[in-house]
C-alpha cells in the first residue's frame, strides 16, 4: 500500500471515529505516522530517491585496471594508491 493510499484510509477512519492506535494497525504504520497525516492537509506524494553516489567513484579508474591485472590485494592497492598521494584509506580499495 502506498503513503498516499494510506493517507485516504487514515482519513476514512478518522471519519468513523477510531482512536490513533487502531488507524496504525490497520495500516501497519506507526500512530506517530497517524498523527502527521491526520496533520496533513494534502496527500503526501510518492517520489523515488535519486540513485546514490558510489564512494567508491573517486578512485575506481585507479583500482579497475589493477584488479583486471590480477592485483586484488587492498594493501598492495593501497601502497600504490599512498604513492601517488591518495589519502591512504584502505576500504575504499577493497572492491
Amino acid at each position: 500500500m502506498s503513503h498516499v493510499e494510506a493517507w485516504v484510509m487514515i482519513r476514512e477512519f478518522a471519519r468513523h471515529g477510531l482512536r490513533r492506535t487502531d488507524m496504525a494497525q490497520r495500516v501497519g504504520g506507526a500512530r506517530k505516522t497517524v498523527r502527521q497525516d491526520l496533520a496533513a492537509p494534502e496527500p503526501p506524494r510518492d517520489t523515488a530517491r535519486p540513485p546514490r553516489v558510489s564512494t567508491l567513484a573517486p578512485v575506481k579508474a585507479s583500482v579497475q585496471p589493477r584488479r583486471e591485472g590480477g592485483v586484488y590485494h587492498g594493501a598492495v592497492r593501497s601502497r600504490e594508491g599512498c604513492a601517488r598521494g591518495d589519502d591512504g584509506q584502505n576500504t575504499m580499495r577493497r572492491v
